[in-house]
């Protein structure tokens, strides 16, 4: 499958219950080389032409750039 458009638009992957009720989204921005996904209508999670994730920004600068607004934040990291 090959989804194509402009060289300055961005090319969707869209999870709707209705056709205007989108939940869900894979987003290919052309105009900033980025990749973003949606989950409950919000962007979580960004990747950028060279290869950052972002996860709570849009914007990483780091291999992963973890963001939030809480109070408090916590990682987990599970080996076995």
């Amino acid at each position: 499958m090959t989804l194509a458009s402009g060289t300055a638009a961005n090319g969707f992957i869209i999870f709707a219950d209705t056709d205007s009720n989108y939940q869900g989204a894979i987003q290919y921005d052309h105009n900033v080389s980025k990749m973003h996904f949606t989950t409950a209508t919000s962007q979580r999670m960004t990747i950028d032409s060279s290869g950052n994730v972002g996860i709570g920004t849009t914007n990483p600068s780091e291999i992963l750039h973890l963001n939030t607004t809480g109070a408090s934040t916590t990682l987990q990291i599970h080996s076995g």
